[in-house]
């Protein structure tokens, strides 16, 4: 019987879930990981190898601005080629005095990948969605890294939550393992030294504790942690996965921070969210008093839990529109972008 669960995430994962920049990765994948830690403090530590720590710091802002870029270059595209398809089908080709408007997109984003402002020939209703939209994108991204960044460091400052520092006998070990051409090492290459270092940290750690100890190894990095199986899945890599056996550490592999949730944590977390479901209803049944519960103390039950509060709006049916459907209704007036009630609901369209 397993007594303890080890975590091990890599770079990767953190950062793909600061930025929502992969799949179904998210900061909400972060804060599960908060409570699962704070829930079972015992049973379930997080394994943080220096390095990791270190490449996360320096690779989020990286990633980030990488982010950004894509993300308005690909605004960018959809404005080049739909809005033309869209002027020549309505027989508008002469509409902006030109047939491809790239010249001006263009002269609207900078190097920073930014927008900056737009000529006043370029028309005020084709002006503001673009701007707005790119605005919006920006503050949306930069909002969900600094949550998760806070998030993390949260994570960090738990007990169970261990950092495991990069020390030289590591560093040797690593090294010994690229000599001898070890997974994740190839060729003797220097490419995967922080990779060997990982793998050394953690035997380095491990060795030391029960036998009766598993550890979920979380990375997209398949290429060099890890093996197909018949299933067409992953496994530890062989060479990875018998070092641990040697040392009585039983070995999982997630290619993704959600999946790993889903599969091996999810009848806790929705245990948990179901508890304070049923502990919210019942507080709105009572009528509050000075010791009763207030709105403010039950959205923040509902946002611990992840659980999806309801937006009752007169304008519901804007958010079932595709952003290129909201964006072209907003273009030609159908709908005001500066009311209130326009830019809550935006701020919830799918952003690519």
């Amino acid at each position: 019987m397993i007594e303890v669960k080890y975590i091990f995430i890599d770079t990767d994962n953190f950062v793909f879930s600061s930025l929502s920049s992969r799949g179904n990765h998210s900061p909400d994948a972060l804060e599960k990981i908060k409570k699962i830690l704070m829930l079972d403090e015992n049973n379930i530590k997080l394994l943080v190898p220096e390095v990791v720590k270190l490449e996360y710091e320096k690779t989020v802002e990286k990633a980030f601005n990488n982010n950004i870029k894509n993300k308005v270059g690909e605004l960018k595209s959809l404005l080049n080629q739909g809005l033309i398809g869209y002027l020549k089908k309505n027989g508008l080709k002469n509409y902006l005095g030109q047939d491809d408007i790239s010249a001006k997109l263009n002269s609207v984003i900078n190097e920073n990948n930014t927008m900056k402002h737009i000529g006043a020939e370029f028309p005020l209703h084709l002006r503001e969605p673009i701007l707005c939209k790119a605005d919006k994108i920006k503050n949306n991204r930069e909002k969900g890294k600094n949550k998760a960044k806070k998030v993390l460091n949260e994570i960090m400052a738990l007990e169970n939550s261990l950092i495991i520092d990069l020390t030289y006998d590591i560093i040797v070990e690593a090294e010994k393992r690229r000599i001898q051409e070890k997974a994740p090492s190839k060729n003797g290459s220097h490419k995967n030294d922080q990779d060997c270092y990982i793998i050394e940290t953690l035997k380095m750690f491990l060795q030391d504790t029960s036998s009766n100890s598993e550890l979920l190894f979380c990375s997209n990095n398949t290429k060099d942690f890890a093996n197909s199986n018949n299933n067409s899945n992953f496994i530890l890599h062989e060479d990875i996965r018998k070092d641990f056996e040697k040392i009585d550490v039983k070995t999982k592999y997630y290619e993704s921070l959600p999946d790993m949730l889903e599969k091996e944590f999810s009848k806790r977390i929705n245990a948990d969210e179901i508890k304070a479901t049923e502990e919210i209803k019942k507080s709105t049944t009572q009528t509050t008093n000075s010791k009763g519960m207030t709105l403010g103390e039950l959205l923040n039950k509902l946002k611990m839990f992840n659980t999806k509060i309801p937006n009752v709006s007169s304008r519901d049916f804007i958010e079932d529109l595709s952003f290129t459907q909201f964006l072209f209704l907003s273009m030609f007036g159908l709908i005001d972008l500066k009311s209130d009630e326009a830019d809550e609901n935006f701020m919830e369209l799918d952003e690519t």
